[in-house]
């Protein structure tokens, strides 16, 4: 009897996991998927709608003062909202490219992803109503646990709290300037809710807080797990304590 021997080949595929990269600028023709810069998209909110998670979306430069969206779940209109694991990158950096608020609604808001090269300026929340850590909170720019703004200047924006920056349950603050921003209550400059929040070679300049017995014109924090390190502190203004910074522990 002869025995033949047969060969199984088994090929195996691996998939692969593809990000893309979508462009904004304001010369772009707005045609999805926005995949060039003649395509481009022409606010910074489209492009963001159109990324999953993974995906870098670049901006050039700019005056962005149009468009936006509803922070999930709240009521505040942003001019950016980033709620997917994106990166959304300046291609020449914040002093050309420029999130505008307007006066009438918050800059950014990430509850997940990365900001990075943007001027964000004229960010403002509501005074009163909806949810004060949400509606109320973050003029310029709110971020959320995991989440990182680099190189941007944040400035002339308002809030109920936190007028130029709101750290939630975390977030980082790196290499950014926040300049002449102001809060109605606490945290002119910038306003630190939880553990885990990292503030780092930051200028905090120019900022402050006016209400009766507001604290921390420069920064607020108030979270032990926090960290503020190789920051310039100067020139902010607190109606009661903390004219550049006030540190205590809370538990929201």
């Amino acid at each position: 009897m002869k025995h033949i021997a047969v060969l199984f080949m088994t090929i195996f595929c691996c998939a692969a996991a593809f990000t893309d990269t979508i462009y904004v600028s304001p010369d772009g023709t707005l045609d999805a998927p926005y995949d060039s810069w003649a395509t481009a998209a022409n606010d910074i909110q489209t492009a963001v709608d159109a990324a999953s998670a993974g995906d870098t979306v670049f901006v050039t430069n700019g005056i962005y003062n149009a468009g936006g969206a509803v922070t999930p779940g709240y009521s505040l209109n942003n001019r950016v909202c980033i709620t997917r694991a994106i990166s959304v990158e300046s291609v020449n950096g914040p002093e050309v490219t420029i999130v505008d608020g307007a006066g009438a609604m918050r800059g950014v808001y990430l509850s997940a992803g990365t900001l990075s090269g943007f001027t964000v300026t004229h960010g403002a929340t509501w005074e009163s109503g909806g949810s004060w850590q949400h509606d109320r909170s973050g003029g310029g720019v709110w971020l959320g646990d995991g989440t990182t703004a680099s190189n941007c200047v944040i400035s002339k924006s308002s809030a109920a709290t936190g007028g130029g920056v709101f750290l939630f349950n975390g977030g980082v603050l790196s290499t950014c300037r926040i300049v002449d921003n102001i809060s109605l209550n606490e945290g002119g400059g910038v306003f630190v809710t939880h553990d885990g929040a990292q503030i780092d070679r930051c200028e905090i300049r120019g900022n402050g807080c006016f209400a009766d017995g507001s604290d921390g014109g420069g920064i607020w924090l108030k979270a032990t797990g926090a960290s503020v390190q190789n920051c310039l502190i100067t020139g902010n203004e607190a109606e009661d304590a903390g004219g550049g910074a006030c540190f205590s522990i809370w538990r929201p």
